[in-house]
């Protein structure tokens, strides 16, 4: 207005600020060209992950053919003498035959000539899985990134390596008492004869689930466990609740476990959100831009990002597994070391640093 002053701590100078943002972008490219190299990272995850399936089935052979079987004959993963699952195994035998012996069981699982129906077997078979689909899906991530054509996928894939990692490292824990280990796995297995009931329930079927059910809550009750029941009709499962909680085991629970401060639940809660497809709260690119215009560098650099907690818990999934099951993987953790590493530098982690050796001051918005 006239007669009035503008004064300069408050006006804004559009031509200042667009000056900023382009030097901005062009520091951004600078700091970006001194990241590895996204063909390096890429094949460096997906040979880690070769390299991880590779040295865990020679460990299931060796230790097969140590424990008198062809492991040519079995897929079964037999632990260490010595290793925490070994003497789990051992512990919970006797619980295993009192059962037996006071309730005569009539499933199949608990024929004294099936070497699974010791609940060890239950959690080793588990983690068997969850390392199978961890590798599968580190692998896909990796493929997907390859030409920096994709966002959501490879992160919705790190979602599930997250999981299945988190899932693996809760039933495998080495500072869990051995009744804490055994009652995640009851609870694992309660809800994995839940949901095969679920599908059956309106036809018929040759395999009575619910009649597992009640004999799993039959044998748990015998070695001590609390059963929380399922109301009659229910689709949720019979629970054993853990010291101290009034909430079921949950995967965010899981993951918050292994990544704690909250960073486990944030992560999960982003991902989890890609997944599904809502608003994740991390600003993907392609949320404010057009998915086939969004440049190659900041797609990868999206899935980098959110990529490498998953692989922190992947990293402490085998660190677990060699005490549980007594197999050696230090060699391959110390290499993994290096992929989350570099990983994390490609998700933008460590610009800072590459802009203070570049010379770069740190940018403060002040429009």
């Amino acid at each position: 207005m006239t007669g009035e002053e503008t004064d300069p701590a408050t006006s804004f100078d559009a031509r200042a600020f667009l000056k900023k943002l382009e030097q901005a972008r062009a520091e951004k490219l600078e700091v970006v060209a001194r990241r590895p190299k996204q063909k390096r990272l890429v094949k460096a995850l997906l040979r880690s992950s070769e390299i991880l399936y590779a040295l865990t089935d020679t460990h299931r052979k060796i230790a097969a053919l140590e424990g008198g079987a062809d492991p040519v004959q079995t897929y079964e993963w037999f632990p260490k003498p010595g290793s925490v699952a070994f003497d789990d195994r051992i512990r919970i035998e006797p619980g295993v035959t009192a059962f037996i012996e006071s309730e005569s069981p009539k499933q199949l699982i608990w024929l004294d000539t099936n070497p699974t129906r010791n609940s060890t077997a239950w959690a080793v078979d588990f983690i068997r899985r969850c390392l199978h689909s961890t590798v599968d899906d580190l692998s896909a991530v990796a493929v997907l990134s390859r030409h920096s054509g994709h966002i959501r996928a490879p992160i919705t894939l790190s979602r599930s390596v997250l999981e299945a990692a988190a899932l693996a490292c809760f039933l495998s824990d080495p500072d869990a008492t051995p009744e804490e280990r055994l009652r995640r796995t009851l609870n694992l297995r309660f809800s994995e004869l839940k949901e095969a009931s679920n599908e059956v329930r309106d036809r018929a079927d040759e395999f009575d689930y619910d009649a597992e059910i009640l004999e799993l809550v039959s044998y748990a009750n015998v070695i001590g466990f609390a059963v929380k029941a399922s109301k009659p009709g229910s689709h949720q499962p019979p629970m054993i609740l853990g010291p101290g909680t009034t909430r079921a085991d949950s995967a965010r629970l899981m993951v918050d476990a292994v990544l704690p401060d909250g960073l486990g639940r944030s992560m999960w809660r982003s991902l989890s959100a890609v997944a599904h497809s809502r608003d994740s709260g991390t600003v993907l690119p392609d949320e404010y831009g057009l998915p086939h215009e969004i440049e190659g560098w900041r797609r990868f650099e999206a899935v980098a990002w959110h990529a490498v907690p998953a692989l922190l818990v992947v990293h402490e999934m085998v660190r677990r597994l060699q005490t549980f099951l007594g197999w050696d993987f230090a060699d391959w953790l110390e290499m993994f070391e290096n992929v989350v590493h570099v990983w994390s530098i490609g998700g933008g982690l460590a610009d800072d640093q590459i802009r203070e050796g570049l010379g770069f001051e740190q940018i403060i918005w002040t429009p």
